[in-house]
């Protein structure tokens, strides 16, 4: 019996360590594997916040002045009164008149990067068609007036009708499409 017993205990130890330390020791692997991506995750929503911090501050360093400017340009939402209140002033400035004026609300851009299309759009594009009446040189810099206004605005139809093709100070009516941009 005394020598039957070390044999014994060689036998449960085999017996031990391929049923219950193998599989343990796989577990314990899976585990260390996991804590080495939690770990990862970890640095990186580190890393998101330091970058998200980094813009932040960036974006708090924009002067007022400039903010006001950038909202000029590309306005959180589409006012169409506001739209048209420039426009107005734009062709009264140059002694136009503006006439027949409608928008319609094409589309919302999705981000180039987002193939998917789970972000949210970037931009929303409005197009806006009227009239303008007036001198040709008048039209002309009414037309030099959107492309320097602050405004993002694209000329994207011109369609010009002369009322009098004989007289040089002749009326031109000119009917324009174009497209204005917003955040929302």
């Amino acid at each position: 019996m005394k020598s039957l017993t070390p044999i014994l205990v060689v036998i449960i130890s085999i017996f031990m360590y391929y049923f219950y330390i193998v599989p343990l020791a796989g577990k314990v692997k899976l585990l260390a594997k996991m804590n080495s991506d939690y770990k990862t995750v970890i640095q990186e929503a580190i890393d998101l916040n330091a970058k998200r911090d980094q813009i932040l501050q960036d974006y708090n360093t924009i002067s007022q002045e400039d903010m006001d400017r950038l909202t000029k340009a590309v306005p959180d939402k589409f006012d169409s009164v506001t739209f048209i209140n420039d426009l107005t002033s734009m062709a009264n400035q140059r002694k136009l008149s503006l006439d027949g004026f409608t928008t319609t609300d094409n589309r919302s851009d999705t981000r180039q990067d987002d193939p998917n299309g789970l972000l949210a759009p970037t931009y929303r594009t409005t197009s806006a068609s009227f009239s303008i009446i007036g001198k040709y040189s008048d039209v002309l810099g009414f037309l030099d007036d959107i492309e320097t206004s602050l405004r993002v605005i694209d000329v994207v139809g011109l369609d010009v009708e002369l009322s009098d093709n004989t007289k040089p100070d002749s009326l031109v009516k000119v009917s324009l499409v174009v497209n204005t941009y917003s955040l929302k």
